[in-house]
């Protein structure tokens, strides 16, 4: 919601609706499975009608949501938030189409709701905007969440690449008409981060709030310089100024033997000016372990705009547990000192996976289980003394039993939704090894179901003789809800069967019913012949036409020569024996009935405008 000084609230969100009130609407009706809403309210009307200034369905034809609203001083309304496909978008924007699963948008509406511009903002996987702000000259700046890596950036900003992890924050800077993407940039670590709100200063510089739970999240002159337990609040400030860029913006060490050197790890300093030169005056390690971290660089000489140079670090663990420092950049650049985070571990309980992510997942149903295995690499037994998953996480485990040197368990993860949005838990484990607690990262997104149906055939074939009947019986379960009557019916059945149900129709409501289904067919027999006076015998049909037609021939003449003497008598023989010649070519008779074979049928459940179908295969000997 937002709101100017006259007392009118400017609100956007999600509505399911295709009733939702509208009024000077751009879009007057929804037009897909859920549409993103702009309204505007005059609270100081004296009548409620005169309330509603403007309100407008936004969306296409997939799941689409308004998740941050902002106006400036003339009273243009920006609003941004996720989108589907054929989300509508104005010409000449910077992104005129979706890049992939789904899409941020930005949108800009004037005073009295038309449409000033509609631009996607996203890569191929899913990205949702969840703030917006504006400044006084119209530029619209955004932040929200992105799982892409192909992610549009700008050059320069601060974090060209993903970080990685269930996804990175973003900010971007878009400009009064929506045709160029002033400045776009990641923020974030290796795991994930949760973008919260936006605003933005007279200056022009955007300040970000949200969640990360990267221990490598991407600082500049922090209050804080380590993270503090399983995930922390961020605060972040982004200005359009010349500095240096640093890739990645921490280094996350992994579990290192005590006293042994790991791998080592570089960091990549880059000046970001177009022209000035950066002269980098010291490197050092400082905060709780520096003694745990050395580092060697080539930033000895001036970097050149462009200019990069490199910082290499290595882990040496002098103790157990989590091991945390900073590398400390100072310079002549806006922003100096530059932190880079760094951390290591010497745990000797190791998991196979550091964040589960679950995607989507309706409300009310779990999901698939994912695991985590755990292995003990210590000497000694390793007790587990818990295990616990938090928020809409559930989890089961075979770890009871202390955990041998060099031997596994497995932990099973499940999540339930209880409400549309986005859920983040930790899966939890305690223990008596080094570094205990060991957290796992869990993170998914529910979304509500609208009631519906499902339809099952038990069983789904039959075998049948013509005329007997066959018996099934059909399962319908409620979703989300549903408690409706369903009526129930048959299509492409083979010729003479038919079919029931009982009951029809059938009342679903909070558990599934069982309706039975009788499929009738008929017996097969020929039909008598219809409009048939004579017919060869059969043992002429089996004689070659030349030759009865010659002894048609032979006893006409025969009759006509005694037409002298017996007149009467020899017509009439005549006229059989013409009839036997002739016939009159009626059928001999069709089949009726249910015929052999197999074939296949559907039975069609409706409720409203719901239609579910199931097909059903029928074997007839």
């Amino acid at each position: 919601i937002a709101v100017d000084n006259s007392a009118v609230a400017y609100v956007t969100g999600l509505t399911y609706s295709t009733t939702f009130p509208v009024a000077a609407a751009i879009q007057g009706g929804n037009a897909g499975a859920g549409d993103a809403f702009v309204t505007k309210v005059n609270t100081r009307a004296t009548t409620g009608g005169a309330s509603l200034v403007f309100s407008t369905f936004l969306g296409g034809s997939g799941l689409d949501q308004g998740n941050g609203i902002a106006i400036d001083p003339v009273g243009n309304i920006y609003v941004a938030g996720a989108t589907s496909g054929d989300f509508p978008v104005t010409p000449g924007v910077f992104q005129p189409t979706n890049h992939g699963e789904s899409d941020a948008f930005a949108a800009k509406l004037g005073p009295a709701g038309t449409l000033s511009y509609s631009t996607f903002l996203g890569g191929t996987l899913a990205d949702s905007a969840a703030g917006v702000a504006v400044d006084t000259a119209g530029n619209a700046y955004v932040t929200g969440s992105t799982v892409s890596p192909d992610f549009p950036v700008t050059s320069p900003v601060f974090q060209h690449t993903y970080g990685g992890g269930n996804a990175d924050a973003f900010v971007a800077k878009v400009s009064p008409t929506g045709t160029t993407l002033v400045y776009s940039s990641f923020l974030g670590g290796t795991n994930t981060e949760l973008p919260g709100g936006i605003a933005v200063d007279s200056d022009g510089s955007a300040y970000v709030a949200g969640q990360t739970c990267s221990l490598d999240f991407p600082l500049s002159n922090p209050l804080q310089a380590s993270a503090g337990g399983n995930c922390d609040a961020f605060i972040s400030k982004i200005s359009a100024l010349g500095g240096i860029a640093i890739n990645p913006a921490g280094l996350v060490f992994p579990a290192q033997s005590l006293g042994a050197n790991s791998q080592p790890q570089s960091v990549t300093l880059t000046n970001t000016n177009d022209t000035a030169s950066i002269t980098i005056q010291n490197i050092s390690i400082t905060g709780a372990n520096p003694g745990d971290f050395t580092q060697t660089n080539t930033c000895s000489a001036p970097l050149p705009a462009g200019g990069q140079c490199t910082v290499t670090v290595v882990f040496h663990p002098n103790a157990v547990g989590l091991r945390k420092a900073s590398l400390i950049v100072n310079d002549n650049a806006l922003g100096s000192p530059q932190t880079v985070p760094l951390n290591g571990s010497t745990s000797t309980v190791i998991l196979s996976a550091s964040n589960l992510s679950f995607g989507t997942q309706a409300v009310g149903v779990a999901s698939n289980a994912q695991t985590v295995t755990v292995t003990n690499d210590n000497t000694a037994p390793l007790i587990i003394s818990g295990i616990t998953a938090s928020g809409d996480f559930s989890q089961t485990n075979n770890c009871s039993v202390p955990l041998q040197p060099s031997t596994t368990c497995v932990i099973s993860v499940t999540y339930e939704p209880l409400a549309d949005g986005n859920s983040i838990g930790a899966l939890t484990l305690t223990d008596n090894g080094s570094g205990s607690p060991q957290v796992v990262l869990l993170t998914g997104t529910g979304f509500a179901q609208s009631p519906d149906f499902t339809l099952a055939a038990t069983p789904s074939s039959a075998t049948v003789s013509a005329g007997q009947a066959a018996v099934l019986h059909l399962t319908i379960s409620p979703l989300t809800g549903f408690s409706q009557q369903v009526a129930l019916s048959c299509s492409g059945l083979p010729r003479g069967a038919s079919c029931s149900f009982s009951p029809n129709p059938v009342t679903v409501a909070a558990s599934p019913a069982t309706v039975t289904v009788t499929v009738n067919t008929a017996v097969r027999a020929f039909a008598a012949p219809m409009g048939t006076k004579f017919d060869l015998p059969v043992v002429l049909h089996n004689v070659a036409r030349p030759l009865w037609l010659s002894l048609i021939l032979v006893l006409t003449l025969t009759m006509l020569a005694r037409l002298r003497r017996r007149p009467v008598l020899a017509l009439l023989s005549l006229a059989a024996l013409l009839a036997v010649g002739c016939g009159s070519g009626g059928s001999t008779g069709v089949p009726a009935g249910t015929p052999a074979g197999t074939s296949q049928f559907s039975v069609i459940a409706t409720s409203g405008v719901l239609t579910h179908s199931t097909v059903i295969t029928l074997q007839v000997n």
